[in-house]
C-alpha cells in the first residue's frame, strides 16, 4: 500500500518493508518490532493520519513510526483464532471514533483519535436469522454518521449491525462458503422456493423473488444432493469413504438427512439415515 507521502509499505509473513521511490531508484527498510511487538504475520494496514497501523496474528494492532513499533494494542482475549483481519479508517460525524477493526473471533473494535478502544463488538451475539458458524469477521467498516457496523465474513455473508450495542444485525447478502457448491432444488410447487447445499456442510433455502436467504442448517459433512418438497427439504450427507472394508468411526458417507421447514425460523431436522456405501448424488 502507499503511504501519505506516496512511498510504499509491504508486510506479510513475519515482516514489514517500507520502499522509498526516488526516480528510478527504489530503496527498502525493514521494519523493526523491538521489544514491543514481536515478528508475525501481518495480514493487514492502514494509515491514521501518518500513522502506520497494522493488524497481527496474535490479535493486537501495531503503531509504527517511521520503521519502528511503538505500540501494541490487544484487540481480542481469545486464546486462538483471533487475528485481526482488518483495520479501515473512518471519516465523517462518527462521535470521535477514527478506526475499525475486525478479527478472526468476531470481535469488533471502535478506536479513537489516539488509538484508545472505545468500544468493542462481538459478532457471535448478533441476533441475525441464517448465521452460519464461520463468524470470522475478514473486512468491516462503520457507516459515515458512526450508527451502522458492516462487515464481511469468512462464511460469506455481509452483515449490518447496530454500532450501539451490536446487539442488532441484518443479514445483507449470504452465501456458500467452501470448496463446491452441488445440490440445487427448486420447490416442487412454490416457484419463488429454492434450496440449495455444498461441501461447507450446511443446506439453505433462498427467496428468490426476494433473493435473500430465509434459513440454513449445518447438516454436519459435504452435501452433495437437495430435494424440496413442501415442507421439507432432504439433503445427501458425506462424500468420504466410498467402498471401504471398514468405515472410519463418524463416516456419513451415503447418508442423508431430512428437515422440516419451520416458516422463516429454520430448519428442524426430523429423520436421519444412510441409504448408500458410497455418497448421495441426487435426490428426488
Amino acid at each position: 500500500m502507499f503511504d501519505p507521502s506516496g512511498n510504499v509499505v509491504i508486510g506479510g509473513m513475519k515482516f514489514l518493508k517500507l520502499l522509498s521511490i526516488s526516480g528510478k531508484e527504489l530503496t527498502s527498510k525493514k521494519g523493526i518490532f523491538g521489544k514491543v511487538g514481536k515478528a508475525q504475520p501481518l495480514p493487514c494496514a492502514t494509515f491514521v493520519g501518518e500513522k502506520l497501523i497494522t493488524g497481527t496474528a496474535d490479535g493486537c494492532v501495531y503503531r509504527w513510526e517511521g520503521r519502528d513499533c511503538k505500540e501494541a494494542i490487544k484487540c481480542t482475549d481469545s486464546e486462538k483464532n483471533n487475528a485481526v483481519m482488518d483495520v479501515r479508517v473512518v471519516s465523517g460525524n462518527t462521535d470521535g471514533v477514527v478506526m475499525v477493526s475486525g478479527a478472526k473471533d468476531g470481535k469488533i473494535c471502535l478506536f479513537d483519535e489516539r488509538l484508545k478502544i472505545v468500544k468493542t463488538l462481538d459478532l457471535n451475539n448478533v441476533s441475525v436469522g441464517g448465521l452460519c458458524e464461520m463468524k470470522c469477521v475478514v473486512s468491516v467498516d462503520l457507516s459515515i454518521d458512526g450508527a451502522r457496523v458492516l462487515c464481511g465474513t469468512k462464511g460469506s455473508e455481509v452483515i449490518e449491525m447496530d454500532a450501539a450495542d451490536g446487539e442488532a444485525g441484518v443479514m445483507l447478502m449470504s452465501g456458500h462458503y467452501k470448496d463446491e457448491l452441488w445440490g440445487l432444488a427448486c420447490h416442487n410447487s412454490n416457484s419463488d422456493l429454492c434450496a440449495t447445499s455444498g461441501d461447507d456442510g450446511v443446506v439453505k433455502v433462498w427467496s428468490i423473488g426476494g433473493k435473500k436467504l430465509l434459513c440454513s442448517e449445518k447438516v454436519g459433512d459435504q452435501s452433495r444432493a437437495v430435494s424440496f418438497n413442501g415442507d421439507y427439504v432432504c439433503a445427501g450427507v458425506g462424500v468420504e469413504g466410498g467402498r471401504k472394508k471398514k468405515r472410519a468411526k463418524g463416516d456419513k458417507a451415503g447418508g442423508y438427512c431430512v428437515y422440516k421447514r419451520q416458516g422463516e425460523g429454520g430448519l428442524v431436522k426430523v429423520k436421519e439415515d444412510r441409504c448408500a456405501k458410497e455418497w448421495v448424488g441426487d435426490l428426488k
